[in-house]
């Protein structure tokens, strides 16, 4: 009996050293992930991007984000040490300035300098008073390298900024020709955040992009039997064609369709660009050019519709039968830890 459990306990730490070794192992690989992400955090991937997700319960949510040629801000004099910064309005909320310089760069009192500075250039064009509500210090120390960055993060709080101002530059800047195009003075006010980008790529070049997202609650109803189109040139009451930008060198487009616990999306018909592939996943539907099969810049797009149906799989325990299934699982656990109790007082007893 000894022998059993000694070997037992032997077999136990083993299989213990084993998780150990590839837990660790896990941790190292996604470290290493993490570090390569950092180090490359700044590269430019794409010029433009449009994504598209139907979620489970019918709601629509639409990304559209593009580089652009002519900045909006100039930040010559604060530009030196600066990662990034970014201005995000959110519907119903006052917009958040996000600032991040480098402190292996500048010192932290020049980077507070710089970032008061720049949160002053842009109330300066959209009007209200920046209020800072968090300054942290970061640093990070590369496994692959051993070398230390050192930053510093602010967010301020735009206070009475003007949001007719703040749409009036992001339609000015917005570049003509691009996926961008979807958006114009008619449904731009749809949006549920905007956000002006600053910052500098892997090579050192200061880079300006304009992001728009919009939410559509409840847009499908989602129900099984039903054939629904999802076109996107009809949401946003645009005539096309959507022309790929002149200048982009990797233009992207990724459609997701989440599909809901027991049901499957059957693609029925779609008008799209022969360079988007169509892709049954486990979880969903993804409609996309990635990796990138590159449009041609100037290439037109004249339909972006998809016609799908929602169908029922598998077997779906009716809802009065899992209640029943509930209470004979609670039952019959309480009753078996009754049984448990009993037989080991029954044996102290003994």
């Amino acid at each position: 009996m000894k022998k059993i459990i000694v070997s037992r306990v032997l077999l136990l730490i083993v299989i213990l050293m084993c998780c150990t070794r590839i837990i660790q192992s896990a941790i190292g690989t996604l470290n290493s992930a993490c570090d390569k992400i950092a180090l490359n955090e700044m590269k430019v991937w794409f010029y433009e991007h449009l994504q598209v997700q139907v979620f489970e319960n019918g709601s629509l949510i639409v990304w559209i984000e593009s580089l652009i040629s002519n900045p909006f801000l100039d930040i010559s004099d604060v530009s030196r040490g600066l990662f990034a910064c970014g201005l995000s309005i959110t519907k119903n909320s006052n917009p958040r300035l996000a600032i991040r310089y480098d402190l292996n760069k500048i010192s932290r009192e020049e980077a507070d300098l710089f970032a008061y500075e720049l949160c002053h250039k842009w109330t300066s064009i959209f009007g209200g008073n920046g209020k800072l509500i968090l300054r942290e210090e970061q640093s990070f120390t590369s496994p692959l390298t051993g070398k230390t960055r050192r930053e510093v993060f602010y967010v301020y709080e735009i206070v009475g900024s003007s949001i007719d101002r703040i749409i009036h530059l992001f339609l000015k800047y917005k570049p003509r020709g691009g996926f961008l195009d979807l958006i114009n003075i008619k449904n731009i006010k749809s949006f549920s955040k905007l956000l002006f980008s600053i910052f500098k790529d892997d090579q050192g070049n200061i880079r300006y992009k304009l992001e728009y997202q919009a939410q559509f609650p409840k847009y499908f109803k989602h129900r099984a039997g039903e054939v629904y189109v999802l076109d996107l040139f009809n949401l946003f009451n645009f005539t096309g064609p959507l022309k790929v930008n002149e200048k982009s060198f990797c233009s992207t487009i990724w459609i997701i369709l989440w599909k809901r616990a027991n049901f499957d999306i059957i693609i029925l018909e779609a008008r799209i660009p022969p360079k988007l592939r169509i892709k049954k996943r486990r979880l969903a539907i993804e409609v996309s050019n990635m990796p990138p099969e590159a449009f041609l810049p100037g290439e037109q797009i004249n339909e972006l519709l998809i016609k799908f149906k929602i169908v029922e799989r598998g077997f779906k325990i009716p809802p009065l039968t899992s209640k029943i299934v509930g209470y004979m699982l609670i039952a019959g656990t309480v009753i078996l830890t009754a049984l448990i109790v009993a037989i080991l007082l029954k044996r102290r007893i003994k």
